[in-house]
């Protein structure tokens, strides 16, 4: 096994500053808003990435929609 990954139907966890403040300073993270492409960011840490979302360009909250882990 390389990987799991775990996704929500939709894109209604965490934000993405909720996972970043509980995980510490030490992780990398980037997010990227744009009104045409929409929006998205990650989290990552270690092996363990958190990657976020929204349903509309128009929306800036990023929740969280999908988790993988590495091996």
């Amino acid at each position: 096994m390389k990987r799991i990954s775990m996704e929500y139907n939709k894109p209604n966890g965490p934000t993405l500053n909720e996972v970043r403040h509980q995980l510490g300073n030490t992780v990398k993270w980037r997010y990227h808003n744009d009104d045409r492409t929409g929006n998205f960011g990650y989290v990552k840490d270690g092996k363990t990435t958190y990657q976020f979302g929204t349903e509309s360009p128009k929306d800036r909250n990023l929740k969280l929609y999908r988790i993988d882990i590495e091996k």
